[in-house]
């Protein structure tokens, strides 16, 4: 079973509103992180219509071996038009794609990339064990969820409009999300797909739904907004997107795994 790619393209454009403000500010985490580790070899697990590689030249980053695997065929078209430097394209869903991802590397990532995405997947350990057989022992991972916990959930709970901030939410089954996630569950899924979490963080307190954050958008500014992004920084338990940054653990070898039988994640939950 695999997601509807065609209708999530569709329907991430048109409900994207307050959306494309956060993905700027989950851009800017992403080049702060790329400044940081300073990787030569990228991977990004699923690009969307916006890519991360060309925010960061933008910022001032050189130019690096960056490789997309993206299963949807618009957004993988879109990112070869834009012919940036060192950029190749792999169209499927990485699950599918392992040998044709390495084949396109040209050696073990320093760096990948999962911003996004890890909830929305049919099965988060299927995706995780295919990426962990890409990575090479200094490799990272990068993953990025929105937080089950933020300060906009919490606040629903408090106003009766959710039972627990677990809950899901219009938004959550209108972008075909499986699950939301808290550090503790993230970090459980994790480790048993044998990673080491190095750090974790968070960015951006939301107070307010997207549709909400929407229609005051305009009358914060961007002052208040860069604001939200930095409280995310330091409180990160309430940050609307929490992140981890991980590494294989020495003993644990996922070359022999085949990720078929994770395709029935017990973790998944599926809503009506």
């Amino acid at each position: 079973m695999k997601r509807d790619i065609e209708r999530y393209q569709q329907d991430y454009v048109a409900q994207h509103g307050f959306e494309a403000v956060l993905v700027q500010y989950r851009q800017r985490l992403l080049t702060e992180r790329l400044q940081v580790l300073r990787p030569k070899v990228v991977l990004e697990v699923g690009c969307g219509p916006n890519l991360v590689y060309a925010h960061y030249l933008r910022a001032g980053g050189s130019e690096i071996a960056w490789t997309i695997v993206e299963p949807a065929h618009v957004w993988c078209a879109s990112a070869r038009e834009k012919k940036l430097p060192g950029m190749r394209v792999v169209e499927g869903f990485i699950e599918d794609s392992v040998d044709a991802v390495m084949a396109a590397l040209p050696r073990a990532p320093d760096l990948v990339i999962c911003a996004g995405v890890l909830q929305e997947v049919i099965s988060a350990q299927a995706m995780l064990i295919a990426i962990q057989k890409i990575m090479g022992k200094q490799s990272v991972l990068h993953i990025n969820v929105a937080n089950a916990a933020s300060f906009h959930r919490r606040l629903a709970v408090c106003m009766g409009l959710i039972k627990t901030p677990e809950t899901f939410s219009e938004r959550n089954i209108q972008a075909q999300q499986h699950r939301v996630y808290t550090f503790e569950t993230l970090i459980a899924d994790v480790e048993s797909a044998g990673f080491s979490v190095l750090r974790q963080g968070g960015h951006f307190v939301k107070p307010f739904t997207h549709a909400q954050m929407a229609a005051i958008t305009p009358a914060l500014g961007e002052a208040v907004l860069d604001g939200l992004y930095e409280m995310g920084k330091l409180d990160y338990e309430a940050a609307c997107e929490i992140y981890v940054e991980v590494r294989k653990q020495k003993s644990f070898d996922a070359a022999h795994l085949d990720t078929a039988p994770f395709l029935a994640d017990a973790s998944v939950t599926t809503k009506s």
